[in-house]
């Protein structure tokens, strides 16, 4: 039988998660699969709409699905439908992800940044929900990041609203070069956390043993989780000031670690903004992008229809 769903979509540089979500926005059946990340684009479409149509078996129907929305990373041109050379997926150049989406489902597709996707899931399912005005950001091996302002999604004029990795913390700052990834990512990222506890340590270590030694208490460590925090705390300043969001909500793997790195930045923040902004853990976790892409899909979908979108009523 058909089945009236969302097909959602989170393509990571080395896993691409997928999912079947109801018409009113519930998670039905989900996995996540590795990348080839030197395969062709129409290659990785073809496998994830074999992943989908299987997960539509297992959720009790079958394809196609009502709409889909896929979350990729780097810049994305969303009223075409397109991903501009992601950078964790280097076979890629400009991909009409839309358009090979539906050579096999004729079918509304949404295509985002996959960070803009993770804020649009924690207004409508998380962290954020109820609020209008908020920033994601997302702290793993890279930082990212999705701006909502009165309910929208802010892109900005060229596509490059909310791309948080390159802001710039200092003057100090300005005669080194951060290509391609941007400043503030090459100083708070999984890497720069490894990279300068491993300096602190005297030994090679990842970014998580550097949080989990600090939870144990090594002044060393504890140090690197600290200037971590300043970091980002220069970064939520500037994003107060300029926007006055209702919260700014932390994801990604970094963000896991809690309060050892959210309590120091709330903090700081909090010290030279009156507003007091909330800083807040992601509620979604991995699954925000999902979320987001179930919410895009269902907005594409209804955009033009008189029929009322059945998970509205859930913003």
């Amino acid at each position: 039988m058909t089945l009236r769903c969302i097909a959602a979509v989170d393509l990571g540089g080395s896993l691409v998660r997928t999912a079947i979500a109801s018409e009113g926005g519930d998670l039905l059946a989900r996995r996540a699969e590795p990348v080839d990340q030197k395969a062709p684009a129409e290659k990785v479409v073809e496998g994830i709409l074999d992943s989908l149509e299987s997960l539509l078996a297992e959720a009790g129907g079958r394809g196609p699905p009502l709409a889909l929305g896929i979350g990729v990373p780097g810049l994305v041109i969303p009223h075409e439908g397109k991903v501009i050379a992601p950078v964790n997926l280097p076979a890629w150049q400009t991909v009409s992800l839309a358009e090979l989406v539906r050579r096999r489902w004729p079918v509304p597709v949404a295509v985002e940044n996959d960070a803009n996707m993770a804020a649009l899931g924690e207004g409508w399912r998380g962290a954020a929900r109820g609020m209008k005005t908020f920033v994601f950001v997302a702290l793993g091996t890279g930082v990212g990041g999705g701006v909502i302002v009165d309910g929208r999604l802010q892109r900005g004029a060229r596509g490059f609203g909310g791309e948080v990795c390159y802001s710039c913390l200092g003057r100090e700052h300005l005669e080194v070069d951060y290509a391609p990834a941007g400043c503030l990512e090459r100083l708070v990222g999984g890497p720069a956390i490894a990279r300068r506890g491993s300096e602190a340590l005297g030994r090679a270590v990842s970014s998580e043993q550097v949080f989990e030694l600090a939870r144990e208490g090594d002044a060393a460590a504890r140090r690197v989780v600290r200037e971590t925090a300043e970091y980002l705390a220069v970064a939520f300043t500037n994003m107060a000031a300029l926007l006055d969001p209702e919260a700014i909500v932390v994801g990604g793997g970094i963000a896991q670690q809690g309060e050892l790195l959210l309590a120091p930045i709330r903090e700081l923040v909090h010290r030279h903004v009156p507003t007091k902004v909330p800083i807040l853990a992601s509620t979604l976790g991995e699954d925000a992008q999902l979320y987001g892409a179930v919410r895009s899909a269902l907005d594409l979908l209804y955009s033009g229809a008189t029929k009322a979108n059945p998970a509205e009523g859930e913003r």
